[in-house]
């Protein structure tokens, strides 16, 4: 076969990709464009179904028939040496991977500069080969790099660019996870510059001008992002995400603790819209946080004096006083609700209530931690209740409350029984036991003999006989006393 006919039938066989490489090194290689003319004079040829060589010569602009010879042959090789490459995925992929690793070292080792340069070139390769798996990879350090080497002016439209980038690639190779995931960090991109007066907002949420937004306009522009976080699936997230979420997590509450002296004109619809915005979130966030955020909102509506017998209000929730008292029945769903709630609270006023309200809220977190059957949850709530240092009526109150904790539940996990144990003898030292409190123990004690014999918990209890059974004997307490070398000898004999 003659090198025309083989250069014929090779350029017209070349599909999408192959074209898309062999334009890219004609333009590289060929700065006169003859190459080029003679490889479209062909295409549009072939596409008529004739190949007649004095047409193509004409077209190229060849001198004569020996310079398009070696103009086409020169063509021939240069076709042939970007298929071999592009079909052997292994070798090109491997050549990838490894300029991946090759950047990440340099990122690391803070030569930004360098990085970026190699990262344009694998770049490039990537999408000759439509390595689209390693361009995903090759963006997500783009985006790193970006980040240290442009100003911050024109960061956030390069980032979004990037994420936009990205997108489309998922979207090529039906990464729907993922893709949506890259949704919801461009929609968190656009929504943390809402506060900072960057461009792409006031476009985007039908505002003239950022700069005269009112702190009620911020607050609107906010819930207006709700119709943007309408995705099914944001749940599949990366360790990579986690920063961003927490962004998130955090201008949601900033939103809807605005500040006490923002007037609003509708605030029945700004707060409706945050409500909407926490439910379309319902697979971003977790269940406790949902509903803390809900009981925030609540709590807000309240504030701007919404009619208590508004319908709003109903959706939103119960009160905190039904949600609180019903911990009175093992409702995991309910004591759930109560525990996340409370800890947003001591979170919210840390510093600015006393240490009663303080240990009740951890109380009855302790209580749901036990009806969850969450007893290291448990064991980290009841060591911030005893690990109190001054003795006070508080303190005494506390430590009665969390020996009625314990009573009421059959420890059969034998490290926090061993932790107890410690936290009550070390509690025993500086307390003074009212009637309540010997009461209480001796369920304690009993709730203790329920616990399976165990080497360890068996040397914990004789480590501490002796110290227990002195402090009663000091104390002149002879009921608690026998009790509890009565339990001791009848648990250890």
């Amino acid at each position: 076969m003659r090198a025309n006919d083989s250069l014929f039938i090779l350029i017209s066989s070349l599909d999408r990709r192959e074209l898309i490489a062999v334009n890219r090194a004609l333009l590289k290689n060929n700065a006169s464009g003859k190459y080029r003319r003679i490889f479209r004079s062909i295409r549009s040829i072939g596409r008529a179904g004739k190949y007649v060589e004095d047409d193509i010569i004409k077209k190229s602009g060849c001198r004569n028939k020996n310079a398009f010879s070696v103009s086409k042959n020169y063509l021939y090789g240069i076709i042939v040496n970007i298929l071999i490459n592009l079909n052997t995925t292994a070798s090109s992929d491997g050549m990838i991977k490894m300029q991946i690793s090759f950047i990440d070292l340099m990122y690391k080792r803070t030569l930004y500069s360098k990085a970026y340069e190699q990262l344009k070139k694998t770049k490039r390769k990537a999408y000759i080969s439509d390595n689209f798996l390693r361009l995903v990879e090759i963006i997500r350090l783009e985006r790193n790099l970006v980040i240290e080497l442009i100003t911050p002016a024109k960061k956030t439209g390069v980032i979004l660019s990037l994420f936009e980038e990205e997108k489309t690639i998922l979207a090529k190779i039906n990464n729907i996870s993922e893709y949506r995931c890259i949704e919801y960090q461009i929609r968190e991109t656009i929504s943390d510059t809402v506060s900072t007066g960057k461009k792409y907002n006031h476009k985007l949420l039908g505002f003239r001008k950022r700069s005269v937004l009112s702190s009620q306009k911020k607050a609107l522009s906010f819930a207006a992002l709700a119709s943007f976080y309408n995705t099914n699936s944001i749940i599949s997230m990366y360790c990579d995400d986690i920063k961003g979420t927490y962004r998130f997590r955090k201008k949601l509450v900033e939103h809807i603790e605005t500040r006490k002296d923002v007037k609003f004109e509708n605030p029945t619809n700004y707060i409706v819209s945050l409500y909407n915005l926490i439910e379309s979130c319902y697979e971003m966030l977790l269940p406790e946080e949902m509903i803390t955020y809900i009981y925030k909102l609540r709590l807000f509506a309240e504030r701007v004096k919404i009619p208590e017998n508004s319908k709003l209000l109903s959706d939103l929730g119960c009160s905190k006083q039904e949600l609180k008292y019903s911990l009175i029945k093992p409702d995991i769903d309910a004591s759930e609700k109560v525990s996340k709630i409370l800890f947003a609270y001591l979170g919210e006023y840390k510093g600015k209530i006393s240490g009663g309200e303080e240990s009740e809220c951890l109380y009855l977190i302790a209580v749901s931690d036990f009806l969850t059957k969450s007893y290291e949850d448990a064991v980290i709530n009841l060591n911030r209740i005893i690990s109190y240092e001054k003795v006070n009526n508080e303190a005494l109150n506390v430590n009665v409350k969390t020996l009625n904790i314990i009573s009421h539940f059959e420890l059969r996990n034998v490290e926090l029984v061993i932790y107890l144990v410690n936290s009550l003898t070390r509690s025993l030292s500086s307390i003074k036991l009212p009637g309540e409190f010997q009461t209480v123990l001796s369920k304690f004690l009993k709730g203790l003999s329920l616990v399976n014999t165990d080497s360890e918990l068996k040397f914990l209890i004789d480590t501490n006989r002796k110290a227990i059974a002195e402090y009663f004997s000091k104390n002149n307490d002879q009921i608690m006393n026998n009790a509890i070398k009565g339990w001791l000898n009848d648990k250890f004999k």
